[in-house]
Formats: C-alpha cells, structure tokens, sequence
C-alpha cells in the first residue's frame, strides 16, 4: 500500500483499534494504518500530543472544548467528543494551563 506522509498539524485526533490506529485529518480524510497507538504516542512530540484515554491520543492544539465530568470530554475540532480517563485528567488540565501561559 505504500506510505503516507501526514504534517503532524493535520492530525486532530487518533484512535486506537486493536492492532490498527486510526487517523483523524483535517481535511476530513481517516486513514487507518497497522500499529498499535502506543508506537505513535512515542513518535509525535509530547509537547503537542496528549494521551487522554487508553484510547485516543490527541493533537492539544486541535482541542476546542473541555467539558467537565469525572474525566471529563474533550470536543475535538472535527465535532468528535472524546471521553478523558480520570487518571489522564490532571496532565490534561495542567496541559492546558501551560497553554494559556504560552500565549
């Protein structure tokens, strides 16, 4: 099948699969390639991309959205709402914090 180059700036959001990890992009596009989720959390830069869930790693930037709970939600760019695990929540937050003194 090839390879596909992606900037990581495309990426809002992935999902792990199984074995399988599905991309969410920008342009609307989900490729879904065959490595686990964990390989990519170890390859994108941890100052942009965040752990939330066992599930999903996502791109901080592309979060629009927090909403409280236990863990809470996070409401991605692309409209897709994505559950924060309890133990994520702190990082997340205090992620978040660093943000807004970025700016």
């Amino acid at each position: 099948a090839g390879m596909q180059f992606v900037p990581q700036q495309e990426i809002i959001f992935l999902e792990s699969s199984g074995n399988y990890t599905k991309f969410y992009l920008l342009n609307k596009k989900e490729i879904l390639v065959s490595r686990q989720l964990g390989e990519y959390e170890k390859l994108l830069p941890a100052n942009d991309f965040l752990r939330i869930h066992d599930k999903y790693l996502v791109n901080l930037p592309h979060i629009t959205e927090y909403l409280k709970g236990t863990g809470g939600q996070v409401v991605m760019l692309n409209g897709h709402t994505l559950p924060v695990a309890v133990r994520r929540k702190d990082e997340l937050l205090s992620r978040f914090d660093k943000w807004l003194k970025r700016g």
